[in-house]
């Protein structure tokens, strides 16, 4: 292989190590996001839920607190998750001098409610 088709293979491993996933972009600096979880009690609501900790180094805010649906007390219905998408960022060199971070989106799931169970036999095909 000749010194250009080297340099060439070079750039595009470069590119590979230092791309963001599909659904995000690359940013700079890492934008701290700022989520405030309140200590709410599922036993006022009809849908019962747990607390649950989703933790992951590499990603800011490393620690996130998400709801997992438990029971609904409602006769038929299922407890369903309500989710917001964030951005979180996500370190993508592993260099402490110089990390660089990929912006990406989190389904976070906040509370949950109650709904009637799918029934697929009941959708009209087309």
């Amino acid at each position: 292989m000749n010194c250009m088709a080297w340099l060439w293979l070079l750039v595009l491993v470069i590119q590979g190590i230092l791309s963001c996933p599909e659904n995000c972009y690359r940013v700079n600096t890492a934008t701290s996001l700022e989520i405030k979880h309140f200590n709410v009690s599922s036993n006022k609501y009809a849908a019962t839920w747990d607390f649950d900790i989703d933790s992951d180094a590499t990603r800011d805010p490393e620690t996130l607190i998400i709801v997992k649906c438990a029971t609904c007390r409602i006769r038929g219905f299922v407890a369903k998750p309500i989710i917001i998408q964030v951005q979180v960022n996500y370190r993508r060199n592993t260099h402490k001098d110089n990390p660089y971070w990929c912006r990406c989106p989190y389904h976070l799931p906040v509370a949950c409610t109650c709904l009637k169970p799918h029934a697929s036999h009941l959708v009209a095909s087309t």
